[in-house]
């Protein structure tokens, strides 16, 4: 079977911007431990977009293509439907240690 024939690697969607190589292969049941994500790098058993992955701390992005032997996986982004900053939405209420000092204890 050629590459050309080969079906698109189901999405596994995560909700932040990168994800190391070991949580990829363990969400998306490549491997079932991080023990067994560590030792598939080890044997060179995994490939990260068609070439030999050679550390388990290697970050991901979207569109990236993980497999271990024939099992293959794309990295996808979670769509946020309010298009905000979830950072700053977060951040938007806390109080630091220097409004603390200063007083302003929050709400």
């Amino acid at each position: 079977m050629t590459s050309e024939s080969q079906p698109t690697p189901p999405a596994i969607t995560i909700s932040t911007e990168t994800i190391t190589l070991g949580k990829f292969l363990k969400l998306s049941g490549l491997a079932e431990t991080g023990g067994m994500a560590k030792e598939l790098v080890a044997d060179g058993a995994v490939t990260l977009n068609g070439e030999p992955s050679g550390s388990r701390g290697e970050l991901l992005h979207e569109g990236d293509v993980v497999c271990v032997d024939e099992q293959c996986a794309r990295v996808a982004r979670e769509e946020s439907d309010e298009g905000g900053d979830v950072f700053d939405e977060i951040t938007e209420n806390l109080v630091t240690t220097d409004d603390f000092h200063l007083g302003k204890r929050g709400l």
